[in-house]
Parts: structure tokens; sequence; C-alpha cells
């Protein structure tokens, strides 16, 4: 057992069917590259979950991860590729990163945590040595899945704050209702009228959360 390779895959935490096969630095660059493979003799289809067998596996792919100390870190991968059921050749599913991304989910979350605590893109970008596209793709990625997985069906709301934003210089308008108890903004919509605002409401709260609102 090699004890490097073994505690990089612990950290890793890419499941039992992945590990790191090797480790390569460039001191002159500053960046670890950390070889993934798939271990696992089982694969499956990962459009019907159901048993496939081994094809070939597609060229290696780069995702950006968290840092190792301040070397920027990647990791490398020929991801499995299996013969379906319907004859189709399909790449295995990847559980670090969205199937198009060049980034893994951790390298995501390190990055949205230090928004909260820059409020700056470009200083972000600057101090994860990465662009600053990079980051914004990632802002407009991650926040409609934020969005999306909060629950406020069941909270009680008795205040709320609704504002208008301007952006494109002046020439277009949002309004933003936020909850000031908590801090967060609940919705986003176009518009800045009493019929946008209106729409807004029914979109973001229940009926009974809306008569629950102290106006």
């Amino acid at each position: 057992m090699n004890f490097t390779k073994d505690f990089f895959s612990l950290l890793l935490d890419f499941g039992d069917e992945w590990a790191i096969t090797n480790i390569e630095s460039n001191h002159k660059t500053q960046e670890v590259f950390l070889d993934v493979e798939c271990v696992t003799d089982h694969y499956e289809d990962p459009s019907s979950l159901t048993p496939a067998k081994l094809y070939d596996h597609a060229e290696a792919r780069f995702w950006r991860h968290r840092d190792i100390l301040h070397y920027k870190s990647y990791v490398r991968c020929c991801i499995p590729r299996v013969l379906c059921a319907d004859g189709k050749v399909r790449q295995v599913s990847i559980g670090w990163a969205n199937k198009h991304d060049r980034q893994t989910f951790s390298f995501e979350i390190k990055v949205i945590d230090l928004l909260k605590a820059t409020k700056d893109q470009s200083k972000t970008a600057a101090y994860l040595s990465c662009s600053f596209r990079l980051v914004n793709r990632i802002i407009h990625r991650c926040t409609p899945r934020g969005i999306y997985r909060r629950n406020y069906s069941y909270v009680p709301f008795e205040h709320i704050s609704i504002d208008e934003k301007a952006f494109q210089k002046g020439h277009k308008y949002v309004t933003l209702i936020s909850h000031p108890k908590s801090g967060g903004i609940l919705d986003v919509g176009e518009g800045r009228d009493t019929s946008s605002t209106e729409r807004l409401l029914e979109k973001t709260f229940t009926k009974t959360q809306l008569e629950s609102i102290i106006h």
C-alpha cells in the first residue's frame, strides 16, 4: 500500500470505485495532478442504471480541484465508457463534477465560500489563480441550483423587504424580495412595477405565507 496515494484518495472521497494511481507535481508551475482511476469490475449504464460491460476509456480529462497547500490541484482521469443494452457507448457517471464541467464540486464550494468573504469576483479569481470567467460561470450555475434546493414552503414569514435594483447602466430594473431576519434573498424578478411585484410575491410565497405577512 502507498500511504500518499491512499491518503489523497481518502481526502478526495470519490467513493470506493475510484482511487488515485499516481501523483505528479510540477514545481515550476506549482501544480499537482492527481491521476484517478476506476477500480471496480462492475459498471452500469448511466441512463438506465442497469449493468453494462466495459467498452474502453475516454481520453484524459482535467478538473480543477481545491489547492494542495499553495499548489494548484487538478484531477486527471480517463473515464471508462460502457457498452449499454441499447447498443450505445456511454461514459460512466462521475461523482465529482457535472458532465461538461472542468472543475470539481469541491472547487465550486471553495469559490462560493470565498465569494461570501470577499464579495468580489475579481479578488476571488486572483486568490484562486483562476479566470474571472470561471468564477462568474460558477455563480450562474450554482445560484439556480441552490435556489432550487431551498424549501421555504414551511417557514412562516411576518416581515419581508422589497427593493428594486438597477443593472445594465440603469436601463433595466429587477425587484428583490429578502428576509430581514435571516439576511437572505428569497427571490428576484424582472421589472419594478406593481404587477411585476405581485407576480413575484405569488411565485415566492404560499397563500398561507402571504396572509401571515404583516402589511
